[in-house]
Protein backbone atom coordinates (compact mmCIF):
# COMPACT_ATOMS: atom_id res chain seq x y z
CA UNK A 1 0.00 0.00 0.00
CA UNK A 2 1.06 3.75 -0.52
CA UNK A 3 0.47 6.46 1.89
CA UNK A 4 -2.20 7.32 -0.33
CA UNK A 5 -3.74 4.67 0.29
CA UNK A 6 -3.23 3.25 4.02
CA UNK A 7 -4.65 0.00 4.90
CA UNK A 8 -5.15 0.62 8.93
CA UNK A 9 -7.82 3.57 9.38
CA UNK A 10 -8.43 5.35 12.46
CA UNK A 11 -11.19 7.60 12.66
CA UNK A 12 -11.61 9.76 15.29
CA UNK A 13 -15.33 11.29 16.19
CA UNK A 14 -14.99 14.35 18.67
CA UNK A 15 -18.29 15.81 20.77
CA UNK A 16 -17.51 18.98 20.53
CA UNK A 17 -19.67 20.66 23.41
CA UNK A 18 -18.82 17.55 25.55
CA UNK A 19 -15.03 18.03 25.00
CA UNK A 20 -14.78 21.82 24.80
CA UNK A 21 -16.86 21.74 28.69
CA UNK A 22 -13.62 20.18 29.88
CA UNK A 23 -10.41 22.27 30.73
CA UNK A 24 -7.71 22.18 27.66
CA UNK A 25 -5.36 19.66 28.50
CA UNK A 26 -5.12 16.48 28.79
CA UNK A 27 -8.45 14.73 28.79
CA UNK A 28 -10.56 12.18 30.64
CA UNK A 29 -11.80 11.06 27.29
CA UNK A 30 -15.49 12.11 27.41
CA UNK A 31 -16.71 12.81 24.22
CA UNK A 32 -13.99 11.08 22.40
CA UNK A 33 -14.67 8.27 19.89
CA UNK A 34 -11.90 6.05 18.02
CA UNK A 35 -12.44 3.92 15.69
CA UNK A 36 -10.63 1.89 13.21
CA UNK A 37 -10.68 -1.04 10.87
CA UNK A 38 -8.37 -3.57 12.00
CA UNK A 39 -10.61 -5.02 14.60
CA UNK A 40 -10.28 -8.79 12.62
CA UNK A 41 -6.61 -7.87 13.49
CA UNK A 42 -7.54 -7.88 17.46
CA UNK A 43 -7.96 -4.09 18.00
CA UNK A 44 -9.80 -3.67 21.17
CA UNK A 45 -11.05 -0.38 23.05
CA UNK A 46 -13.44 0.85 19.74
CA UNK A 47 -15.62 3.75 20.36
CA UNK A 48 -12.91 5.18 23.34
CA UNK A 49 -9.98 7.54 23.58
CA UNK A 50 -7.89 4.58 24.47
CA UNK A 51 -8.14 2.59 20.87
CA UNK A 52 -5.92 0.04 20.77
CA UNK A 53 -4.90 -0.77 17.03
CA UNK A 54 -3.03 -4.18 17.24
CA UNK A 55 -1.08 -6.75 14.58
CA UNK A 56 -0.29 -3.47 12.28
CA UNK A 57 1.99 -5.70 10.12
CA UNK A 58 5.88 -3.40 9.38
CA UNK A 59 5.51 -1.38 6.46
CA UNK A 60 2.17 -0.96 6.59
CA UNK A 61 0.28 2.79 6.34
CA UNK A 62 -1.86 3.85 8.69
CA UNK A 63 -4.15 6.78 8.68
CA UNK A 64 -6.10 9.29 11.17
CA UNK A 65 -9.15 11.19 10.34
CA UNK A 66 -11.30 13.65 12.73
CA UNK A 67 -14.48 14.41 12.50
CA UNK A 68 -16.66 16.68 14.59
CA UNK A 69 -19.99 15.58 16.48
CA UNK A 70 -21.92 18.35 17.65
CA UNK A 71 -25.57 19.09 18.85
CA UNK A 72 -27.56 20.48 16.35
CA UNK A 73 -25.26 19.54 13.18
CA UNK A 74 -25.27 22.79 12.01
CA UNK A 75 -23.50 24.90 14.81
CA UNK A 76 -20.09 25.34 12.89
CA UNK A 77 -17.85 23.67 15.76
CA UNK A 78 -14.97 22.31 13.93
CA UNK A 79 -11.94 19.61 15.24
CA UNK A 80 -8.44 19.60 13.23
CA UNK A 81 -5.57 16.94 14.38
CA UNK A 82 -2.70 19.29 15.83
CA UNK A 83 0.27 17.26 16.18
CA UNK A 84 1.40 13.64 17.42
CA UNK A 85 4.03 12.79 20.08
CA UNK A 86 4.91 8.99 21.81
CA UNK A 87 4.39 9.27 25.28
CA UNK A 88 5.45 5.36 25.63
CA UNK A 89 6.80 2.54 24.50
CA UNK A 90 8.72 1.42 21.37
CA UNK A 91 9.36 4.21 18.69
CA UNK A 92 7.63 1.95 15.80
CA UNK A 93 7.52 4.72 13.09
CA UNK A 94 11.75 4.21 12.89
CA UNK A 95 13.69 7.63 11.19
CA UNK A 96 11.55 7.75 8.42
CA UNK A 97 8.01 6.58 8.90
CA UNK A 98 6.40 9.54 11.39
CA UNK A 99 3.61 11.54 11.09
CA UNK A 100 2.82 13.66 8.55
CA UNK A 101 0.13 15.51 7.26
CA UNK A 102 -2.06 13.29 4.98
CA UNK A 103 -2.94 13.18 1.41
CA UNK A 104 -6.13 11.95 -0.41
CA UNK A 105 -8.87 11.53 1.78
CA UNK A 106 -6.64 11.12 5.20
CA UNK A 107 -5.77 14.33 7.69
CA UNK A 108 -2.49 12.08 8.68
CA UNK A 109 -0.27 9.35 7.71
CA UNK A 110 2.08 7.27 9.12
CA UNK A 111 4.24 3.81 8.27
CA UNK A 112 5.05 1.73 11.01
CA UNK A 113 8.58 0.20 10.69
CA UNK A 114 9.91 -1.20 13.55
CA UNK A 115 8.04 -4.01 15.57
CA UNK A 116 6.88 -2.89 18.53
CA UNK A 117 4.09 -1.37 21.14
CA UNK A 118 3.50 2.20 21.31
CA UNK A 119 1.56 4.68 23.35
CA UNK A 120 1.05 8.04 21.39
CA UNK A 121 -0.56 11.02 21.97
CA UNK A 122 -3.23 12.88 19.88
CA UNK A 123 -3.38 16.47 20.24
CA UNK A 124 -6.97 18.00 18.75
CA UNK A 125 -7.77 21.92 18.39
CA UNK A 126 -11.33 22.12 18.79
CA UNK A 127 -13.72 25.20 18.23
CA UNK A 128 -17.50 25.43 19.12
CA UNK A 129 -18.98 27.67 16.13
CA UNK A 130 -17.19 30.09 14.15
CA UNK A 131 -16.42 32.90 16.83
CA UNK A 132 -15.21 30.54 19.10
CA UNK A 133 -11.26 30.23 20.11
CA UNK A 134 -9.46 27.25 19.92
CA UNK A 135 -8.93 24.99 22.71
CA UNK A 136 -6.45 22.12 22.47
CA UNK A 137 -6.80 18.65 24.27
CA UNK A 138 -4.71 15.92 24.29
CA UNK A 139 -5.32 11.48 24.70
CA UNK A 140 -3.52 8.85 24.27
CA UNK A 141 -4.48 5.78 22.27
CA UNK A 142 -2.07 2.32 21.48
CA UNK A 143 -0.89 0.84 18.11
CA UNK A 144 1.15 -2.48 18.20
CA UNK A 145 3.44 -3.34 15.41
CA UNK A 146 3.93 -7.27 14.43
CA UNK A 147 6.83 -8.26 11.92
Amino acid sequence: MSAANPTVIINIAIDTQALFSQPPGPTNGTGIYMMDNWVSSGSTGQGSSELDTKNVQAEEWVGWNVSAIDSLGNMGDSVQISSFEISDGNNVWGTQGYWQAGTGNFQWIAQAQSVGRIIYQVKVGVTTGPDAPVQFYTFDPFLSVVG
